[in-house]
């Protein structure tokens, strides 16, 4: 559904939405506060607790596993697959080598929920996968091969992004200890505080699109077809959109910002994100007081979506 126009977009993305309720989501939200405990008790027990690594990472993909009914025992095929696909997504690494770890990724994905769709067919499930399914005879729902297109994005798009906007975040909190204090004295604040860091830098940086129309754009004439990139991130922090749009406020109101999008791709999981964002983010900062970056910077990823490593400290 991301690379297609109507009415192949609203064939994909329909049955897809029907399933991916908020209602589906805000029953998640007790597991999602479980495996945040969890695994916040052991960032306190790690000698050199760094957040991607024991809380970024696992977080969305148990999230999302649990989701679409993918046991936990083969979650960490697919995260080794979603990197694999995020070279070519994001550009994280040299072309050819890229486009041929990126094919290997595709194939393994298609493989396993090839299997995994036609199991559910047989015997439905209490989650999204077996949700998507048409039942027998049924006029309307996706093809064998689009559920396991669908069921791809959903997993990889569920918990790529997600990772990098909860590194980003406490990595942003922690570079400004003025804003932390602030989320610390008024929790209630958490909510705004993830929508400034998904303006401020948030995963979703730019997007490809083609012209539709011929029109003027900046002293251009753009003509149907050309490729254009969309720059979110400059959007993002437009002064004439946002006040003082270079500074980081965990209280910004109004926040119009573009972390998910617009119009009719606006991003599904958004729901999901948000709330495993303001549920991660709220716990650490609460639970841990005295917490701070123990290194000079953070460690970016090879990619350009968001940091590799946050070291912390925790006293």
């Amino acid at each position: 559904m991301v690379f297609h126009d109507p009415p192949v977009h609203e064939t994909l993305r329909e049955p897809v939405g029907r399933a991916f309720t908020p209602r589906r989501i805000e029953a998640l939200l007790p597991r999602i506060s479980a495996i945040v405990d969890s695994h916040l008790d052991r960032v306190a027990r790690a000698s050199e607790p760094e957040i991607v690594r024991d809380l970024a990472l696992p977080l969305p993909a148990i999230v999302i596993a649990e989701l679409l009914g993918v046991p936990a025992e083969d979650r960490d095929r697919f995260q080794a697959w979603s990197r694999q696909l995020a070279g070519v997504v994001f550009g994280a690494v040299e072309r050819g080598a890229r486009d041929a770890a990126a094919a290997a990724g595709a194939a393994e994905f298609t493989r396993y929920f090839r299997a995994l769709v036609r199991e559910r067919a047989q015997q439905p499930g209490d989650d999204l996968v077996s949700a998507l399914v048409p039942a027998p005879g049924a006029r309307r729902g996706l093809d064998e091969d689009l559920l396991v297109g669908a069921c791809s994005m959903l997993l990889f798009a569920g918990h790529e992004t997600t990772t990098t906007l909860i590194a980003n975040g406490v990595a942003l909190l922690l570079e400004h200890p003025e804003q932390i204090e602030r989320l610390r004295a008024d929790p209630g604040l958490v909510e705004t505080a993830i929508e400034e860091i998904l303006r401020f830098r948030g995963p979703a940086r730019a997007m490809i699109r083609y012209v539709g129309e011929p029109h003027e754009r900046g002293g251009h004439t753009l003509e149907p077809g050309q490729r254009v990139c969309l720059a979110l991130a400059g959007a993002n922090h437009d002064p004439t959109v946002f006040p003082a749009p270079e500074r980081f406020d965990v209280g910004r109101t109004p926040n119009p910002h573009l972390g998910f999008g617009h119009g009719r791709h606006f991003c599904l999981g958004a729901h999901l994100a948000r709330a495993e964002a303001r549920i991660a983010v709220g716990a650490l900062v609460e639970r841990f007081p005295r917490l701070r970056l123990a290194a000079e910077r953070v460690a970016w990823a090879s990619g350009p979506i968001g940091v590799g490593a946050v070291p912390l400290a925790l006293d």
